[in-house]
């Protein structure tokens, strides 16, 4: 039998994962014919991302992929798709610096992973916003309660890690639209 914290794990990822495909259903209401890229499969080599047809809209998703990255490279690539990709949108899930160290300690500690560090990290989400001219907003929300909220519906338990994630590690999906 899995442990309450797994238990939580379990449901974090997949809350997370329905955050970001309510961010591409929402997309995809106004734009129906738009290209849809998740950035932990689908940009894994050039030829792919240069067959990206973005003519009717783009909208690019990672969950947890940013965190494996230097904080330079993640701000190089979101300018770099701002840049090639005028008026699509980033999703992505962040936390903070608090939350990227745990992570380290635990998760990746726990997965037998040891030869990748938690580097990126967000402390402020208004931060991204001086990353790039080419970003028009710049949003977040909770995604333990920001897009369908569970806590009434889960043990005090997990209502208190729900509180802790988003006080004190501010896990959050982050939303870039570009100027297009």
């Amino acid at each position: 039998m899995e442990s309450g914290v797994g238990l939580f794990g379990t449901l974090e990822v997949a809350q997370r994962q329905y955050d970001t495909a309510c961010e591409v259903k929402d997309y995809l209401k106004v734009r129906p014919n738009a290209a849809v890229v998740n950035l932990g499969f689908d940009l894994n080599d050039e030829k792919r991302a240069d067959k990206i047809d973005a003519g009717e809209g783009a909208i690019f998703y990672a969950t947890g992929v940013f965190y494996y990255f230097k904080t330079k490279d993640v701000k190089a690539l979101f300018c770099r798709l701002a840049e090639r990709f005028p008026g699509a949108v980033l999703v992505f899930d962040a936390c903070n610096r608090r939350g990227a160290k745990m992570m380290t300690k635990t998760w990746l500690k726990e997965a037998g992973i040891s030869n990748v560090g938690a580097f990126f990290s967000l402390e402020d989400v208004t931060t991204l916003k001086s990353w790039s001219s080419d970003f028009k907003n710049v949003s977040a929300k909770s995604y333990m309660r920001g897009y369908r909220d569970i806590y009434k519906d889960v043990s005090f338990l997990h209502k208190l890690m729900i509180h802790f994630c988003d006080r004190l590690v501010k896990m959050i999906i982050v939303k870039i639209e570009f100027k297009g």
